[in-house]
């Protein structure tokens, strides 16, 4: 039988106080959730109230950072300068009243899953819907069967204004839904009632179907507009392989009245619920988080704050939790639990108080950084003058962890003079031309443009040949690279751009 031993090991752990795990959750919020979050902590907490009396436009002047040459002493790690009260104290212990869901768990990270933007709604969006019901019950002879087999057509339509259920499946649906049997062949008249709403296209199945659905509400039709219906019908494919060699043979057209017909499908609409005069709900509204402008020559920085309010303590709940604190010998049972939840909610306040400090100060020492290393972009808006650089960089300059800059520019936003960025579009690898210049990535994809943007659209250039074009100007690139560019970019391959 072995023996028992006594081994001592030390460990290192990291352990995060209320304030650092408030801070993190904040920087991780946009300005729109920012606000939502401090009206929210408004509501739950009676200790925490707005200063009635605090003054907007002194706040924004005082928040204002210019960038002269002698700033760069500024951007110092010390943000943890902030003093208050942390509420210390024998009788009260963060157990009673921290629950485990405020304490997430941590890691040195990018936090790469929860940079990832929410995705819309996989539905088309309620004032659309409402729209097609609306013009659905103005229609005369549709009995109510078909009405009802339509409705739900309407309803399973996707953003674009695609039916992506097909006809069985639509079937199955009201037999398990409804509990009532209808037929493929009402189904497929309630589609047809769908696709003769506004706007033209809607509840196609198909992107061919779409187009040909478009063409076909077309008064009067133009030879052109009647050819590009036939392509549609009959050679779709090497329309879509942009072989127009083919079409011509097969319809036994010339090559002018297929330039003609496909002039008419450029008009068409192959997303008609996003283009179409109703306003989309599920629109994204991007709010900047932070504003710089070009003052004199001069940039200025200042937070988004206009609809954050100025948080204080209530001063009624502090005096109250004084006057316990000097009367403790005397209190029954029920006043320690009062004063312990008194306690709890002034503590609280005065955490989430100082986390919005802290979040404001972070902030703003990144964003100061990034302009600092980009200010030749904010003074012309030019992309090619990006530099490279990278989230290191800025925690570098900072002394901040790479991991709270990644909370600080995850989805983030920057008003300029040019126009509303987000904060990782600043962010961009280098790259060395063959004579030994650092350039950013930003200007090797500019270039890469520029050269499809000049090339002849009757002869596209291939992947080789832009490898070529890139390589006189001094950047020696592999064919797999500009692939891979081109990807990045949405460009198509050389067949595919070609025009007649």
């Amino acid at each position: 039988m072995s023996g028992q031993s006594l081994t001592i090991q030390q460990q290192q752990q990291l352990k995060l106080s209320p304030l650092q795990i408030q801070v993190m959750k904040l920087l991780t919020q946009s300005t729109l959730e920012f606000n939502e979050r401090v009206e929210q902590e408004i509501e739950e907490n009676p200790a925490l109230e707005v200063d009635e009396g605090y003054d907007y436009d002194h706040d924004k002047k005082s928040d204002k950072d210019d960038f002269g040459d002698d700033d760069n002493e500024n951007l110092g790690g010390d943000d943890n300068g902030l003093d208050y009260d942390d509420g210390n104290n024998d009788d009260f212990t963060l157990g009673d009243y921290v629950s485990s869901d405020d304490i997430p768990s941590y890691q040195y990270n990018d936090m790469t899953e929860q940079e990832r933007r929410p995705e819309m709604n996989y539905q088309a969006s309620e004032t659309v819907l409402e729209d097609l019901r609306a013009q659905l019950n103005l229609l005369p002879h549709v009995s109510e069967d078909i009405k009802n087999i339509a409705l739900y057509v309407i309803g399973c339509l996707n953003p674009k204004g695609y039916l992506e259920r097909d006809t069985e499946t639509i079937v199955d649906d009201f037999i398990f839904i409804a509990s009532k049997v209808v037929t493929e062949e009402q189904v497929e008249e309630a589609i047809s009632v769908v696709q003769s709403l506004e706007p033209a296209g809607v509840g196609a199945r198909n992107i061919r179907e779409c187009l040909i659905l478009q063409l076909k509400r077309i008064d009067n039709p133009s030879d052109a507009v009647l050819l590009a219906t036939r392509i549609l019908e009959e050679c779709y494919t090497a329309i879509e392989d942009k072989r127009f060699d083919k079409i011509q043979k097969a319809l036994g057209v010339t090559e002018e009245e297929v330039q003609d017909a496909v002039a008419e499908l450029k008009k068409l609409n192959p997303q008609p619920c996003y283009t179409s005069d109703i306003l989309m709900d599920n629109s994204v509204m991007i709010v900047p988080d932070f504003n710089v402008h070009d003052e004199d020559g001069e940039l200025v920085l200042t937070l988004n704050q206009a609809n954050t309010p100025t948080l204080q303590l209530n001063s009624h709940y502090a005096t109250v939790l004084e006057e316990y604190a000097n009367n403790r010998k005397n209190q029954t049972r029920a006043q320690k639990d009062a004063a312990l939840f008194i306690k709890q909610k002034v503590d609280a306040a005065k955490w989430f108080i100082s986390a919005v400090q802290q979040r404001t100060e972070t902030m703003t020492k990144v964003m100061t950084a990034i302009i600092k290393r980009q200010e030749v972009f904010f003074k012309t808006g030019d992309d090619e003058e990006l530099k490279p650089m990278i989230m290191k960089t800025i925690a570098d300059d900072t002394g901040f962890d790479i991991s709270t800059v990644s909370r600080v520019c995850n989805n983030k936003y920057v008003q300029t003079d040019f126009g509303v960025f987000p904060l990782k579009y600043f962010f961009t690898e280098s790259v060395e031309t063959d004579q030994g210049e650092v350039h950013s990535m930003a200007k090797l994809k500019n270039l890469f443009l520029k050269c499809i943007e000049e090339e002849d659209k009757r002869k596209p250039l291939s992947d080789q040949q832009i490898v070529d074009y890139m390589k006189e100007k001094g950047f020696s690139l592999a064919r797999r690279t500009i692939a891979k560019y081109r990807d990045q970019l949405g460009i198509p391959k050389a067949q595919f751009r070609k025009e007649i």
